[in-house]
């Protein structure tokens, strides 16, 4: 029962891969661990291979790593660009727009679309901050983890609100500006989106989010495979002969995809802010 608990709380390295909302992200991962193992099952023959001389077991490493290393940090590599695309997606269709649609479907169609957006953002942030668009934008790009800034942007979320609020009761082209200029002005005044968006939208959209955030932290939990391309046989090498022996030991990526350090708490900011 304890164990079962323990797996709830803090999931196998398996269980997170295998749980990820992302066919693509799921593939490509398990294939990176795959080559992963067998660079791991090859390199560990080459070291139990008593018919080879050090230089030779350094020319066989070489090979393993050129081969099957190179492969597992390819794979890793597309796992995490695909899971990076697959949050920034999910965000956009859990970012409810008027008339039922979402900001993944929802973009300005033409120049006088994008000019009606940018005049509105900047009739909003002036009202709001009192401030031009053009100056919030350059004081939070200044300052971007200034606390007055920050401090005064979440006393501006109501204000915010009401404006998103108008937008969906709007609908139509001018529902679709206000809501885009909304997130604009928000963006500008360093106020995240789903302070302001996130009362309107729907249990499909709150699904959406839950799926970004998993696919997100799915992404840095994918191994680089970058240990893997260490021959333990190369005297330039940190550690040199060191690190020959039961091929992984030193090498977390091979051992244990990083296992060790997987769940390590660390504050990162989401790809799609």
């Amino acid at each position: 029962m304890s164990e079962n608990v323990a797996d709830a709380i803090q999931p196998t390295y398996e269980g997170m891969r295998d749980g990820v909302p992302d066919s693509g992200v799921r593939e490509a991962w398990r294939a990176g661990d795959e080559a992963a193992l067998r660079a791991r099952t090859q390199m560990q023959r080459v070291h139990e291979n008593e018919a080879l001389s050090q230089e030779g077991k350094k020319h066989e490493a070489a090979r393993v790593i050129d081969h099957s290393a190179l492969e597992a940090q390819e794979h890793y590599g597309k796992a995490r660009k695909a899971a990076e695309k697959g949050a920034q997606s999910a965000y956009s269709f859990s970012v409810p727009m008027p008339d039922g649609g979402a900001l993944a479907t929802s973009s300005a169609k033409d120049s006088s679309e994008i000019v009606a957006v940018q005049t509105e953002a900047e009739r909003i942030v002036q009202k709001v901050s009192g401030k031009s668009l053009q100056q919030v934008t350059k004081e939070v790009s200044k300052n971007p983890r200034d606390k007055g800034i920050r401090g005064a942007a979440s006393s501006q979320v109501d204000a915010l609100k009401e404006e998103y609020q108008r937008a969906m009761e709007l609908g139509g082209l001018e529902g679709k500006v206000l809501a885009h200029a909304t997130l604009r002005a928000a963006s500008s005044l360093g106020v995240e989106a789903d302070s302001v968006v996130d009362d309107f939208r729907n249990d499909r959209q709150r699904r959406y989010v839950e799926e970004a955030n998993q696919l997100e932290s799915s992404r840095h939990s994918i191994p680089s495979g970058k240990d893997l391309g260490a021959n333990p046989y190369d005297t330039n090498s940190s550690g040199g002969g060191k690190r020959i022996g039961t091929y992984g030991s030193a090498n977390k990526a091979l051992a244990t995809g990083g296992r060790p350090r997987l769940f390590e708490k660390k504050e990162r900011r989401r790809s799609w802010k």
